[in-house]
């Protein structure tokens, strides 16, 4: 940890890089990536000349945190499916009655880390039951087609691609809106055609999604919500 007069104190990571970069961790830690033989001088002009740029992404860290502080999971709370909130009850047998989600007294019992454990679970079987359907549905309608659609844990992306276009969606994209789902799926099938983020592979996607990029706008405010509630990695 570096530390000199009014510098503000951070942690100094040496690697093979080329060049010099700051990064804010989640716990509101400044780091330093440098190359291996940049002179130390250099690092600490940079991270002066950085200060107003780490005091506004330190204080987003700190309201970052404060908001996962105060989401806590417990009967009443509401988690997103779809675009809907669902609030969570009580008592009886696992299961979604139309309007509430509920859960047996025994998980709640385990404490948040049981409440979320029931709730995975939950939002994997809907996935594996809705998102391979509608993946069939723009598959046949596109001609794109997957060798196989899956249902992962991914907690850092919604969905995946393979190689061999072997397709996997994140459980946790059913936490967004219908029309963020509708352009993931668009998006990975595109990939099956064309494996790189070239011209070509978005004029796929908007001869499908005309308003894809509205659509990953609402998938990129998901993605802050969920953060917040700590359902996706930092």
């Amino acid at each position: 940890m570096k530390e000199k007069g009014t510098l503000r104190a951070y942690e100094l990571i040496r690697s093979r890089r080329k060049t010099l970069a700051l990064e804010i961790a989640e716990d509101g830690r400044l780091l330093a990536r440098a190359p291996l033989r940049l002179p130390q001088r250099d690092i600490d002009r940079f991270v002066a000349q950085k200060a107003a740029w780490i005091a506004g992404r330190q204080a987003e860290a700190a309201e970052r945190r404060r908001k996962r502080a105060a989401f806590v999971l417990r009967p009443g709370t509401a988690v997103r499916f779809r675009g809907r909130e669902l609030p969570l009850a009580s008592g009886g047998e696992e299961g979604f009655d139309g309007g509430t989600l509920w859960l047996p007294e025994t998980v709640w019992q385990g404490g948040e880390a049981a409440v979320r454990a029931a709730l995975a679970g939950w939002y994997r079987r809907q996935a594996e039951q809705e998102l391979p359907p509608l993946a069939a549905q723009y598959a046949e309608r596109t001609g794109w087609q997957p060798a196989s659609v899956g249902i992962t844990g991914a907690r850092t992306r919604w969905g995946s691609c393979s190689g061999t276009n072997r397709i996997h969606f994140s459980w946790r994209l059913l936490m967004a809106p219908e029309e963020a789902i509708a352009y993931v799926v668009v998006h990975e099938l595109a990939h099956t055609v064309e494996h790189h983020h070239s011209p070509r592979f978005w004029a796929l996607v908007a001869s499908v999604l005309p308003d894809w990029q509205e659509r990953r706008g609402r998938l990129r405010e998901t993605e802050r919500l969920l953060r917040e509630e700590g359902w996706l990695s930092p």
